[in-house]
């Protein structure tokens, strides 16, 4: 659950997911480190800086789990920043760790992807001479951490820490017409009769508000602050009185020939009380100070440019047709040496490939339920209760596969990697258990000195040649030749 959704999606499982990934990207980062720390290999870099990236962004996520539960059972915000510098920092960082953690998996695959297939020779000869390096790994990192931080300028700006009433019709997305003015009391409907004609005829109650909000200012268009609600006589049809109850409430009794009675609550918003403090939902928000063209270019900005584009689309497409052309080129008939083949034969390619195909998975349907309730809910209004709550519960669901997504790389490119899964036991000492030493390189079986200088004088001899061999049938074609010998 995230704040006024409760109950979607069991905290322990997000902190489950949430653990075991920030152990393992911690594990993962310090055998990168320690193994390959002179290495200049490209994809080394990379997976360092996505084991890094993987890590804050689960440790976010574990923090905002439990702030959600303290605040369902406790009533208590662990994220109360209460300043607004700290809170825009707060997201600030958020966003750029998580859109920096998406692109860095996607420039990994990319850059498998020049390593193996080559695809821009005829355009740029020793392409992956030039791209493929440690060194112009660390600045691809760079120029993506830098975009990052331009792209989520807007969260840094116009975002500072607001209190308001809980609501969607009190938000910055909300549409004007479906809500009064700051200095405006707000209208709570309490309709205690069913057989009512307005309420039937319309099943959402966000519209009902808005319908009902419609019909008093087009009867009363001066109708626009609490002073003169107060002095309510006769519209039209309308017979309208009030009476003021307490400090903070004041009932006014709406009533038509028509139609039964309807009784709405008027809060008094400048009124500052305990039971009305209770009411309030403080959180970092876009600033209420802003004007409508600065509110709606950071809505716009943070729905299409954010989510739609940098945080879906363009990972998307970039992961779907590079593992694609990978996969493509892994099962295409092929010489048995050179430098290529040995990328397409080593067990790295098929590891990282499957990371990318595992993250693409269960990491985009998270970020399209999140672009889906931006444009169907904010932009375009929709208000089918039902609906949003569906929405909102798969996004829950994908959330919770999103989270062991990031969790996951760790058991494909550290266990599924022999060199990775030997340091990783090493480091942890498991070594002196019997269960764990078969796992180890020193005690895989090795290749004799004789086959393998054999195997070496054949494929010399085979690499004249214009055949093409599928990788299923080396093993057998090898065994052959040595049996011959």
């Amino acid at each position: 659950y995230r704040g006024e959704d409760k109950g979607y999606v069991p905290p322990c499982s997000t902190l489950l997911f949430g653990s075991i990934g920030l152990v393992g990207n911690t594990i993962c980062f310090l055998v990168l480190y320690r193994t390959t720390a002179q290495s200049t290999q490209s994809f080394v870099q990379y997976l360092r800086s996505l084991a890094c990236f993987d890590f804050f962004v689960l440790l976010i996520e574990f923090i905002q789990t439990i702030n959600d539960l303290t605040m369902y059972t406790l009533n208590y915000s662990i994220l109360a920043f209460r300043v607004s510098i700290v809170c825009k920092l707060y997201e600030y960082f958020k966003h750029v760790t998580i859109l920096v953690s998406c692109w860095t998996i996607a420039v990994l695959t990319f850059d498998r992807l020049i390593l193996v297939c080559d695809p821009f020779t005829s355009i740029c000869p020793n392409l992956s001479r030039k791209i493929c390096n440690s060194k112009r790994a660390k600045q691809i990192i760079f120029i993506l951490i830098l975009i990052s931080m331009i792209i989520n300028l807007p969260q840094l700006l116009y975002k500072e820490w607001t209190c308001r009433p809980k609501g969607y019709r009190h938000s910055a997305y909300a549409s004007p017409r479906q809500i009064f003015t700051q200095q405006t009391p707000v209208l709570l409907i309490d309709d205690t009769n069913s057989n009512n004609e307005l309420f039937n005829n319309n099943p959402d109650a966000a519209e009902q508000f808005q319908r009902l909000n419609e019909i008093i200012l087009e009867k009363n268009p001066s109708l626009v602050s609490y002073e003169q609600s107060s002095n309510w006589t006769s519209i039209s049809d309308f017979a309208i009185t009030s009476s003021i109850s307490s400090f903070t409430t004041t009932t006014t009794t709406i009533t038509t020939t028509t139609t039964p009675i309807i009784e709405i609550k008027v809060l008094n918003n400048n009124i500052q009380s305990d039971g009305l403090k209770q009411q309030q939902q403080c959180k970092c928000r876009i600033a209420p100070h802003l004007n409508r063209k600065t509110r709606s270019f950071v809505i716009t900005w943070d729905t299409y440019v954010f989510h739609m584009f940098c945080y879906t689309l363009i990972p998307a497409i970039i992961l779907i047709a590079s593992n694609a052309a990978i996969l493509h080129r892994l099962h295409q008939p092929r010489k048995i040496v050179g430098t290529q083949n040995e990328h397409l034969r080593s067990k790295l390619t098929r590891t990282l490939t499957m990371v990318s195909v595992i993250f693409l998975i269960l990491y985009f349907p998270h970020a399209i339920t999140q672009s889906a309730q931006y444009l169907v809910i904010v932009i375009h209004s929709k208000c089918n209760i039902k609906f949003i709550l569906t929405l909102r519960i798969l996004s829950r669901l994908c959330e919770l596969l999103n989270t062991a997504a990031l969790g996951m790389n760790f058991f494909f490119y550290i266990l599924g990697v022999t060199v990775y899964r030997s340091a990783a036991i090493q480091m942890l000492h498991l070594d002196n258990f019997s269960v764990f030493e078969h796992l180890t390189c020193e005690n895989k079986p090795s290749v004799s000195l004789q086959n393998r200088s054999i195997i070496s004088r054949t494929s010399r001899q085979m690499d004249n040649l214009d055949g093409f061999i599928h990788l299923s049938s080396d093993k057998r074609w090898f065994g052959d030749i040595i049996a011959r010998r």
